[in-house]
């Protein structure tokens, strides 16, 4: 199935639910964004070099070691 024909099913069966299931089928749809939200967030911080990086320039700011890029 194509997304476009997921999403016309989506709708057809939106039209056969209450209002309050409605908003249950969108808070599920919030869950699942942010799932993905969060495990791309994990893998960020799983990267030790990512972070070994990020810990190198918040050190660099505190230490005043960082210019503005517009002066």
């Amino acid at each position: 199935m194509t997304k476009s024909e997921y999403i016309n099913l989506l709708e057809q069966e939106a039209k056969n639910l209450g209002t309050k299931e409605i908003e249950e089928v969108l808070n599920f749809i919030g869950y699942l964004r942010q799932k993905e939200d969060n495990e791309a967030t994990k893998e960020i911080l799983s990267d030790k070099k990512f972070m070994k990086s990020i810990k190198k320039g918040l050190a660099d700011l505190k230490a005043g070691r960082i210019s503005p890029w517009k002066n």
